[in-house]
């Protein structure tokens, strides 16, 4: 990992996702940046940039899998996705991550 995802996420480790005060706060964050059209510039969000460098992290990022910063924010994902009513969301994986809690429903219904 180099040292600018390193900041990333020493940054996401210093707020404790254990609450859902903190969940909302980064949400919130996530759901500004991934739309944010300052993308060289600087906006004046808090967490905006860092969230921005984070998710081009993440797309560059050959270790996705084991990365904990691409862990964190697939979580954020999925959190985001169980709230989201946009059809056509920006919010990376959004849609794909609602079909399958959708399609997966059904199934989880079946085994109990």
């Amino acid at each position: 990992m180099d040292s600018d995802s390193n900041q990333i996420l020493a940054l996401f480790a210093s707020f404790h996702i254990d609450s859902p005060s903190e969940l909302d706060k980064w949400l919130q964050i996530m759901e500004h940046a991934v739309p944010c059209r300052l993308k060289n510039g600087r906006c004046e969000t808090e967490g905006c940039g860092e969230m921005r460098r984070a998710l081009v992290h993440l797309m560059d990022c050959e270790q996705r899998i084991s990365c904990p910063l691409c862990k964190q924010l697939f979580a954020l994902f999925c959190h985001h996705s169980k709230r989201c009513k946009e059809e056509r969301c920006e919010v990376p994986l959004c849609v794909h991550i609602r079909k399958q809690e959708i399609t997966a429903s059904p199934q989880m219904i079946g085994q109990n």
